[in-house]
């Protein structure tokens, strides 16, 4: 798990992604945070990848009618979608 969370600080962004998505899997609620971080990129599809590994995350956190709206947000091409969805989420957990 510590080192998967260590790559999401590398400078190559398929590094990252795929460290990402590997931490959604695994499901441990230690990786919530630092894939925040990951949302201070401007790379929607970083951004993507770790929101929707924080909602298989915290699915248990997130009701299921803001889980939906959520992943209604990810799936989206535009970008400023994408933010929107990752801002919800990060709204929802931090109540």
């Amino acid at each position: 798990m510590k080192p998967l969370i260590e790559v999401l600080g590398s400078d190559k962004l398929s590094v990252i992604k795929t460290a990402a998505g590997a931490l959604g899997k695994l499901s441990d609620a230690r990786a919530v945070k630092p894939l925040f971080k990951t949302f201070e990129s401007e790379n929607s599809a970083l951004i993507k990848i770790a929101a929707k590994a924080i909602v298989k995350i915290k699915e248990a956190d997130i009701g299921d009618e803001e889980k939906k709206n959520i992943l209604k947000f990810l799936k989206s091409k535009d970008p400023a979608m994408v933010m929107m969805g990752a801002s919800m989420l990060k709204g929802i957990l931090e109540k």
